[in-house]
């Protein structure tokens, strides 16, 4: 999966996820946020349940403004949440 782009608040690409192959990858966030912030949530299970990620001291990532994220984690299906926000155009990009 190259880029994503996001515009509306809500699950995407959408609610079902993307399959992410298991690797460590540099995830960087850009564009305009509309006030908006953006989790990432994992599923294990083909999207029955879905985990939000979270950093070393345990608080759940959440990403409001731009930013690159090295993530290291297993097969799974990932999904971005954006949430509060208005007149957003955020795109992100995984690389290896």
């Amino acid at each position: 999966m190259a880029t994503q782009n996001l515009t509306s608040d809500g699950p995407a690409p959408d609610s079902n996820g993307f399959n992410y192959r298991s690797a460590e990858s540099t995830f960087a966030f850009y564009g305009t946020w509309g006030g908006g912030s953006v989790t990432i949530e994992a599923s294990f299970d083909e999207g029955l349940i879905w985990i939000p990620l979270r950093k070393l001291d345990g608080t759940i990532l959440t990403v409001a403004q731009d930013e690159v994220h090295t993530i290291s984690i297993g097969k799974c299906k990932l999904r971005y949440v954006l949430a509060g926000a208005t007149g957003a155009d955020i795109n992100i990009t995984i690389k290896d």
